[in-house]
């Protein structure tokens, strides 16, 4: 504070937000393969070695893209995993948020989830996510199981979550997700919730919901 005045951005922060806008920018127009330091800091207006100034490597600007988007998929799954039993609503609305985060996120989640052969940038990050997502729908089923309210595997519960998120990312990537509460995006809840509720719980859930917000 000086004078009684709130300062803004330094220099260098503005510099630093400028590298992670044109990065969003160029993963929505092309492979991350493709995007190189020096296109990154032309892009950004700076040189070569004012990058490395800001970020040491292009896997540093990609992680700080991924950090809060993950973050933001990560907190959508928490409420749902850590509850239980078989009502919907909590899915639902985690399952909501999710479209959301895919919503606003999508160029950079699928190339991140669901290249056949990530670039070798973003391999660690992406097995991070998945590991996550995974570990969450895991506990969730192991708990249901326990309690006698889902019925008992196979398959184990490490790969029944696999395989739901491997579906949940596939359909998230591929479904038209327009206005938020539109019918795309309540068709896509229905059919994730659907697929999860007769998974965990051999269930055939109420739709549509007696309130959608």
């Amino acid at each position: 504070m000086t004078g009684g005045r709130r300062r803004g951005p330094s220099k260098g922060d503005l510099r630093e937000q400028a590298i992670l806008r044109v990065a969003a920018a160029m993963v929505a127009e092309q492979p991350i393969a493709q995007i190189t330091i020096d296109s990154l800091a032309a892009a950004a207006g700076i040189s070569r070695s004012s990058f490395y100034f800001y970020f040491g490597s292009k896997a540093e600007v990609l992680a700080r893209l991924l950090a809060p988007v993950a973050a933001e998929l990560s907190q959508a799954m928490v409420s749902w995993s850590e509850g239980g039993g078989p009502d919907p609503e909590p899915l639902r609305a985690a399952l909501r948020r999710s479209v959301g985060v895919w919503r606003e996120h999508r160029d950079l989640l699928r190339q991140v989830l669901l290249d056949a052969a990530p670039d070798p940038v973003i391999a660690p990050l992406r097995a991070r996510m998945i590991g996550d997502c995974i570990d969450l729908t895991a506990a969730r089923i192991r708990r249901e199981r326990a309690a006698g309210r889902a019925p008992a595997g196979p398959p184990p519960a490490e790969t029944l979550a696999r395989a739901l998120n491997q579906l949940t990312f596939a359909v998230l990537a591929t479904s038209p997700l327009g206005v938020p509460g539109d019918e795309a995006e309540a068709a896509v809840v229905e059919l994730l919730e659907t697929v999860v509720q007769r998974v965990v719980y051999a269930a055939t859930p109420v739709w549509p919901p007696t309130a959608l917000t």
